[in-house]
């Protein structure tokens, strides 16, 4: 008997930081990436997917506007799921009234990741509803769960790491990769500052929210979503009062790691 066709995934994300998670996390899966909603369109021109995970705060072009072109395309029938920080009745049903199959708060959880590739290998994905009841509770506990006995210091908590990405040589690469990213990501985050550049700030501290909850650092990770929606509000005020504290966490982020 033939072996069964490996299913198909496309991953449009900006970050780098969650391509990784999700390419660790999918097992016997094939997973192509995409940095762009431009990009990803071009790539499900070509290649019919059996899903499609798509961020919400991109550049240029966001996940509900990547969603809809891609809908005139060989994927218009393809499930596509959104991944956003953002939360709440309203968002989520706006997000399921514009066709989303599902939704997937981020950061992202690897178990999430890993049940979701069950399911589509199961055959359950396009043909049922969205994840399981209780799913969602069990990740947020999971979140929840910091022993203070496995942090590296109260400001880079190694357990909070942890909770995300359950595995600790992942984590170890989240830390190399937030290491070498924003070391050059925060010199471009004081540039679009100086330039006003609301736009590219936002899509920079929309990262930084994510990467930060990745490596374990809640205060930076809260600070960053302070200022995107600042940005998002061309809120300069608050930019300006916030974006030197941001860029001295930043630093002693990328201090503490290179210490580990």
């Amino acid at each position: 008997m033939a072996e069964p066709e490996m299913k198909k995934i496309l991953l449009i994300d900006d970050d780098e930081m969650t391509h990784m998670l999700v390419k660790a996390s999918l097992k016997d899966v094939l997973c192509d990436g995409a940095l762009s909603g431009e990009e990803g369109i071009r790539m499900a021109s070509d290649t019919l997917y059996d899903l499609i995970l798509i961020d919400y705060i991109m550049p240029e072009k966001d996940g509900f506007d990547t969603f809809e072109e891609l809908g005139y395309g060989i994927n218009s029938g393809t499930p596509c799921i959104l991944m956003s920080a953002n939360e709440g009745s309203e968002f989520e049903y706006e997000v399921r009234q514009a066709g989303f199959f599902d939704f997937i708060k981020k950061p992202v959880v690897r178990s999430e990741l890993m049940a979701l590739c069950d399911r589509l290998r199961a055959g359950e994905i396009g043909a049922c509803g969205s994840m399981a009841a209780g799913e969602d509770a069990t990740a947020t506990e999971v979140k929840e769960e910091t022993d203070a006995n496995d942090s590296t210091s109260a400001f880079l908590d190694k357990a909070l790491g942890l909770s995300f990405c359950e595995d600790e040589m992942i984590y170890k690469t989240y830390c190399e990769t937030f290491l070498s990213e924003w070391t050059v990501k925060k010199e471009e985050l004081t540039d679009y500052y100086e330039k006003r550049n609301a736009a590219l700030y936002r899509s920079h501290a929309h990262g930084l929210k994510n990467n930060a909850m990745y490596i374990g650092c809640r205060g930076l990770s809260e600070l960053a979503r302070t200022l995107e929606l600042a940005a998002r509000d061309e809120d300069f005020s608050t930019i300006e009062n916030l974006h030197t504290q941001c860029v001295n966490m930043i630093e002693r982020a990328l201090k503490e790691i290179s210490e580990m």
